[in-house]
């Protein structure tokens, strides 16, 4: 599997001796010696670079990746190779990439918009993906009964395994709120004091007690470009989503039980009244 600088196609001549449209790692081009004595650890030992070249107009995530780490260390490109176990062919859809990241000794994945992560390494707060300190509490309620979740006395780590072995559920870390129009409008005028998240086999924590919060045209992800307003996460809670009442309805901003459930299976295809749900205590931080 060949080992991989990957650049912005726009870096020039400083760092290679020819420009070359290579997205797909196809070709070896000679590093600048200026270039090279920067970045040795991406250059074969007959001082060549197998490039993958990024676009100047590239949206990608490893074009954010790349510009970022030119920002912090003056270097254009990061080092890259082949997403495959040796002997296997590259992977091409989801469930490879899933699968061979569970087999391969890699503690991360980039998945569209989400990251998944193996270990909860200390290299994860370093990064702010979430806070040394868990900043909120949370509840489950199964049948009536609850059980206090006092989540805001561990640390991020602590809290993420706690909720995984109370549920028995994967672990979504949200990081951003998008909400639909009419109901940031329900929001705004205290009609709406919670929302109601439900993943697949998951329940969700917050990364942070305060999350950018996106309006959005329908109930897609909507334009994650610029936040509309700033969301604080009070308390969260998981809940099956056939035991919720009215006065749940209510605090989500429904004028009933029926719509809620009606509009929430609209929402989310396939949900089902034995599955978990996660509901957030919210409200808009003011300025």
């Amino acid at each position: 599997m060949p080992f991989a600088p990957s650049v912005g196609s726009d870096i020039g001549e400083t760092w290679f001796t020819r420009s070359l449209d290579s997205p797909f790692m196809s070709f070896a081009v000679d590093f600048a010696p200026t270039g090279i004595e920067k970045a040795r650890a991406v250059s074969s030992n007959d001082g060549t670079g197998r490039v993958q070249s990024i676009s100047e107009d590239d949206q990608s995530f490893i074009s954010d990746v790349v510009k970022g780490f030119y920002s912090i260390s003056g270097v254009p490109m990061v080092l890259n190779t082949s997403f495959n176990k040796g002997g296997q062919p590259i992977v091409e859809t989801v469930d490879d990439a899933l699968i061979s990241f569970g087999e391969l000794p890699i503690n991360i994945l980039a998945l569209g918009r989400f990251l998944i992560v193996k270990s909860l390494s200390p290299e994860l707060i370093r990064a702010e993906v979430m806070p040394k300190q868990f900043p909120i509490d949370g509840t489950i309620v199964r049948d009536g009964e609850r059980l206090e979740l006092p989540l805001s006395k561990l640390t991020s780590r602590e809290c993420i395994r706690t909720v995984q072995e109370r549920t028995g559920l994967i672990v979504f870390i949200r990081s951003e709120l998008p909400l639909f129009a009419d109901f940031l409008e329900r929001l705004r005028r205290g009609e709406k004091v919670t929302t109601i998240r439900y993943r697949k086999d998951a329940v969700e924590v917050p990364s942070f007690k305060y999350l950018p919060l996106f309006e959005t045209p329908d109930y897609g992800v909507g334009d994650r470009s610029t936040p509309t307003a700033t969301v604080e996460i009070r308390h969260f809670r998981y809940q099956v989503f056939g035991e919720l009442t009215e006065h749940d309805a209510i605090a989500d901003g429904f004028d009933s039980l029926e719509e809620m459930r009606r509009e929430l299976k609209t929402i989310y295809k396939g949900l089902q009244d034995d599955e978990w749900v996660t509901i957030y205590s919210i409200g808009l931080k003011q300025d």
